[in-house]
């Protein structure tokens, strides 16, 4: 018999016992822990007068739509299939809608998924969702939409060649108007005039067509050789404007008539639509070849180097070096971003509201949270001037400087303006 392993009992007791006792207080922690909490679910029955009367200040938390006003949660798994990548409010015929790459999906207000633009393959829509392209019979078709009654009308066969790729369709389309059509087939950029059904090929280049093309895709800017080119789709013509070689590292659409370029050399310049010219460029805290994103307003723009990086205010033109400690950094208006640290430094950790020019103010010292991918799980709605996101304490909101929680809902894996577009 082992009388040393017997006389040892005791401790070995006593491990085990203070073992067992420290795994069911920490179960006993967990359970009864503080921390954000789901909320009430809400009524399956949606209030279609409520939604319509707080347009504006609504958005997605995941696929639950709240007031941010009021914290309050409008809906419960709100959308059928889910929540999208965007979301539209069309204030004259009620129409909800998120535009895809390769077509559009409709929903009513109670979160039903609407039928009616779909043409059984990818489909694109012009810029006003006037006219819908798609391929039958490997032949391109047009429709129109009847945006009010969501359905398309007077389909057309636009093309007689039997050559079009129905399900490459929507990722080859580069530009499309009411008039013309640029595509990539079979390795061949043609243009086609939608009108005649003329079909011919184009030596435009489509390298990075998509920050070099107008929002409505009937203009499309670049460089070649030493000059700028603006080449308008409709017309099939191209003007240039000498800059020099490689005088332009980057391309940002503002709205559909200015866009923003970056001179590495020179600093930042603005093409305006309207009169075909280019601004002098105006110089950066730091030298910048790559944009980030810009302002709703159009009035802000990031940019970058290898290194650091600068907030722009395009109206007036100042620029100032960004925090090394700066991320996720979401424009607001009028010069104005926000940004987070995360950063165990109490002086820095938080959320920051920044106008260029002036010093930041920190609005909490909780920093916003990022999705997995990066993305911080912050928006700013301009219809009611309110900055959005979530951090540990839950939903948070930034109204003119003054910051509250407004509920604690769990965290979502995204964040969606339902935004507001009254003209169609």
């Amino acid at each position: 018999m082992n009388w040393g392993l017997i006389k040892q009992f005791p401790k070995y007791a006593l491990a085990l016992g203070l073992l067992v006792f420290s795994t069911l207080f920490f179960g006993l922690w967990w359970v009864l822990r503080s921390g954000p909490q789901a909320p009430p679910a809400a009524s399956q029955t949606v209030s279609i007068a409520e939604i319509k009367d707080k347009m504006g200040g609504l958005f997605l938390a995941g696929n639950d739509l709240y007031d941010v006003v009021s914290g309050k949660l409008v809906a419960k798994d709100w959308l059928e299939g889910g929540a999208p990548p965007n979301l539209i409010y069309d204030s004259e015929t009620e129409n909800l809608f998120c535009v895809m790459a390769d077509g559009v999906i409709g929903y009513g207000l109670d979160g039903k998924r609407r039928e009616g633009l779909q043409t059984g393959g990818p489909t694109i829509f012009t810029e006003k969702l006037k006219l819908a392209y798609y391929v039958k019979e490997k032949d391109i078709w047009q429709a129109e939409v009847d945006f009010k009654n969501w359905k398309l009308l007077n389909h057309r066969k636009v093309t007689s060649m039997g050559i079009f790729n129905e399900r490459f369709f929507a990722e080859n389309a580069f530009m499309a108007s009411e008039k013309t059509l640029l595509i990539r087939n079979m390795n061949q950029v043609l243009r086609i005039n939608v009108e005649t059904g003329e079909v011919k090929p184009s030596q435009v280049s489509v390298m990075e067509i998509a920050k070099r093309r107008s929002p409505d895709t009937k203009l499309l800017l670049g460089l070649e050789g030493n000059d700028f080119f603006i080449y308008d789709l409709d017309t099939d013509t191209t003007k240039t404007v000498p800059v020099g070689r490689k005088a332009i590292s980057d391309f940002l659409w503002l709205d559909n008539n200015r866009c923003a370029l970056l001179f590495p050399q020179k600093g930042l310049a603005i093409f305006d639509r309207k009169t075909g010219k280019i601004s002098e460029p105006k110089s950066l805290a730091v030298p910048c070849y790559k944009f980030g994103a810009a302002s709703a307003d159009g009035q802000g723009v990031l940019c970058f180097n290898h290194q650091n990086g600068a907030a722009v205010n395009i109206a007036t033109g100042q620029s100032e070096v960004l925090s090394p400690s700066a991320q996720g950094i979401t424009w607001m208006e009028d010069g104005t971003y926000l940004y987070t640290c995360h950063m165990q430094d109490s002086e820095l950790r938080g959320t920051w509201v920044k106008k260029i020019g002036q010093e930041p103010q920190r609005g909490t010292s909780e920093s916003y949270l990022m999705t997995k991918s990066g993305e911080a799980l912050v928006i700013f709605i301009p219809e009611i001037r309110v900055a959005t996101f979530f951090t540990r304490d839950g939903l948070c909101k930034l109204e003119q400087a003054s910051l509250s929680v407004i509920t604690h809902a769990m965290i979502p894996v995204s964040l969606v303006a339902v935004r507001i577009r009254r003209e169609l």
